[in-house]
């Protein structure tokens, strides 16, 4: 299971995997046109919560997309 939190988004975007199997997990936020804003590595074995810092993106839609060993989600968000 995946929490997204808060939505929408302030200056912080959380993200907390409740499934520490998954192991390394790349995170990319892209802006409504398809461009990175943000690129990173989560480790769901090491940690419960990551943040990606958003307070100096401008409001729109993102797309965020997590992508691990077997599997890829796309999840829209509003800031």
């Amino acid at each position: 299971a995946l929490s997204i939190f808060p939505v929408p988004l302030k200056e912080d975007l959380f993200l907390q995997l409740d499934n520490n199997k998954l192991g390394s997990v790349t995170v990319v936020l892209r802006n409504n046109q398809g461009h990175t804003v943000f690129t990173g590595s989560y480790d769901s074995q090491s940690f419960s919560l990551y943040s990606i810092k958003t307070s100096a993106l401008p409001a729109g839609i993102y797309h965020l997309q997590l992508r691990g060993d077997g599997f890829e989600k796309i999840i829209r968000v509003l800031k």
